[in-house]
């Protein structure tokens, strides 16, 4: 950590005179430099793999990289793999260009000879070249300029694959600095990288940042990061917290998002069509300017039904515009998680931004307009709910929203660190720390919450009930597995739940759960009475067969009566044939309940993670500042 005297007294007096002048409380509060990730949590539908269903979604022209803990490594969407194939290729062509050059022919043909592929379509290529210069009188290459010409392309990809990276290569350092080693190996959760988009919002033109968090209990958390630059109020920054009240006059995005038939539908009834059409990356894109704004929740509900299709098949999504009824449940909830990286006045620790800017604070912190009409003693009730363990920043996570202001220590500390020009990548680390436990108490929500809403309808088939039952175990498994590393991220998950009413919940299901039981008892019990009353019948039937001499004496006297004409040697050996089957099947239906012994549930995943997968040859890693330093 470098700086000079000079800074370190700069920053000291800055401080010692904003604690002795405080910054004048008239005006309004300004807030700068304004981060929203806008999350949707829905019903995937079914328990799953995080890792089948996340290469589901990279076959999807709108999925481009994934995080695979157990292997640590990025999961590319198989698609790149003509441009790694084109990229080996090029590197063949400069080896053996550089080879050329120097006149070393004999490695040179000991290369090519090594790499027979390479060197057929190397030796096709070069027949086609040949054929166009013979054929059109054009300038002799320069095999130095083609040269140089190639690295600087290789280059090129190799910077464009790693800013393809980059966002789910920090997302994956983030989470192994958090969760539990343990818990990660398990492969519980997926994050997915989706194509982001264009929005305009208010007049300004947003690059909206897409991902997807796929947890095995089949829950899904549909994220929107979005990054405002302009510098709002406190009333002006609680408008943009209700997906529903955000307008988006232009929007741009891929055409896979809207070839669905649901989708089409509700584009064709509200007469939404595309005003412009462009490819860009491989995959075509769409610009829709509406003749009236269109709600943001409309984009995020686009993305939700592509992954819903993409992870349960096509067969799963209704033509008619309908919503899906096969989910366990239709509803879903967003949560805005807010950051705010300046403010102005500039106040160095949280308790000045409390002691001058209370009633702000508490407005943002309860998410209302009315914040002025709060009573004064009613105040400090909720500015205290201040989870962050520092100073510099603070944590407020709600019902509703979550909060998180840095203050003038924070951002300081960073530029003692960085420069002034502080790295995005910083700031989103930062967020992602935040963001990772606010996620972790919504899955815990809404796995209750999917629940809440099958026990509501319970089935009375037994196969049925005790399929719910197992969901049940596994679900109310992942609500006490959720383990961080760190004791402080353990507290503020705990301190969520508690806001949430995620425990109440919680001990709602495992009443609920009671009636479960005591319902497949009594399943259980009808089909045992139906056994045992078959059971007793063939019981029954053998007793009466043994009282007889035998089956031949039974033919016989059978045959005496008359009434047909028996062969007696084949009705003897049916007769014997049915009594044994009967006895048979009696003896296996009372061993039926002795033989499920197959793996209700897998709760490790880590052994999918560990196939056959794609990545690039030069992944992206983010490490600590302190252990690059040492």
């Amino acid at each position: 950590m470098r700086f000079s005297i000079r800074q370190w007294f700069s920053t000291t007096a800055s401080r010692i005179q904003t604690a002795l002048n405080p910054p004048a409380q008239e005006g309004e509060l300004d807030l700068q430099e304004i981060v929203i990730f806008y999350n949707l949590v829905f019903d995937i539908g079914k328990l799953v793999n995080p890792i089948q269903a996340a290469r589901k979604l990279l076959a999807k022209d709108f999925a481009y990289a994934a995080t695979n803990y157990p292997a640590d490594t990025i999961e590319i969407a198989p698609r790149f793999k003509s441009v790694r194939n084109d990229y080996e290729q090029a590197i063949y062509y400069a080896v053996l260009s550089s080879y050329w050059e120097q006149h070393k022919w004999k490695d040179m043909l000991l290369y090519a000879l090594a790499h027979p592929k390479r060197s057929s379509r190397l030796l096709s290529t070069v027949r086609i070249k040949i054929s166009k210069e013979q054929s059109s009188a054009g300038e002799r290459a320069n095999p130095k300029k083609t040269l140089k010409d190639l690295k600087e392309a290789l280059q090129s990809v190799d910077h464009i694959m790693a800013n393809l990276q980059r966002f789910t290569a920090l997302q994956l350092y983030s989470d192994q600095q958090l969760f539990s080693p343990l818990y990660l190996r398990e492969a519980a959760f997926m994050r997915v990288g989706l194509q982001p988009f264009l929005a305009t919002i208010d007049g300004e033109e947003l690059k909206v940042n897409v991902s997807l968090l796929i947890h095995r209990a089949g829950v899904a958390v549909l994220t929107f990061g979005v990054s405002f630059k302009k510098t709002r109020t406190v009333d002006t920054l609680l408008q943009l917290k209700v997906l529903e009240d955000i307008g988006v006059s232009r929007f741009e995005i891929p055409k896979i998002l809207v070839d669905l038939p649901a989708t089409a539908h509700i584009l064709k009834q509200y007469g939404i069509t595309p005003t412009a059409k462009h490819s860009k990356g491989g995959i075509e894109w769409y610009t829709y300017e509406p003749s009236q704004p269109v709600e943001f929740l409309f984009l995020f509900h686009l993305y939700k039904d592509a992954i819903l299709v993409a992870i349960n098949g096509r067969k799963a999504l209704r033509n008619d515009g309908d919503t899906f009824t096969w989910l366990r449940t239709s509803d879903w909830l967003a949560y805005p998680i807010m950051f705010i990286r300046e403010t102005s006045p500039e106040y160095p620790t949280d308790a000045a931004l409390k002691k001058h800017r209370a009633p702000e604070l508490s407005g943002l912190v309860l998410g209302t307009n009315h914040w002025r009409e709060i009573k004064p003693e009613k105040i400090p009730e909720v500015i205290v709910n201040d989870l962050a363990p520092t100073s510099d920043y603070s944590f407020y996570l709600g019902e509703s929203h979550t909060t998180v202001i840095y203050h003038h220590d924070h951002l300081t500390r960073l530029e003692q660190q960085f420069g002034e020009n502080i790295p995005d990548h910083e700031w989103l680390f930062q967020h992602f720390q935040a963001s990772v436990i606010v996620e972790a108490a919504l899955i815990q929500q809404w796995i209750l919450h999917i629940l809440d809403c099958e026990l509501k309808a319970l089935p009375h088939n037994l196969t049925k009930l005790n399929h719910l039952k197992q969901n049940l175990i596994v679900a109310l498994d992942e609500y006490h597995n959720i383990l961080f590393s760190h004791g402080t991220a353990q507290d503020i998950l705990k301190s969520g739940q508690k806001t949430m009413q995620i425990h109440e919940r919680y001990e709602g299901v495992m009443q609920k759960l009671g009636r479960v039981e005591k319902l497949i008892e009594v399943k259980e019990s009808q089909q045992l009475f139906r056994r045992n009353l078959f059971f007793n019948f063939v019981i029954l039937l053998l007793t009466l067969i043994a009282g007889l001499p035998g089956a031949q004496q039974i033919v016989t006297i059978v045959d005496s009566w008359k009434i047909i004409h028996l062969n007696t040697l084949i009705a003897t050996q049916v007769l014997y044939l049915s009594i044994l089957i009967l006895v048979i099947i009696s003896i296996l239906w009372q061993l039926l309940p002795t033989k499920g012994k197959k793996l209700i549930a897998s709760f490790d995943h880590s052994s999918t993670a560990m196939k056959k997968h794609f990545t690039w040859h030069k992944p992206v890693r983010f490490t600590s500042v302190h252990k690059k330093s040492s």
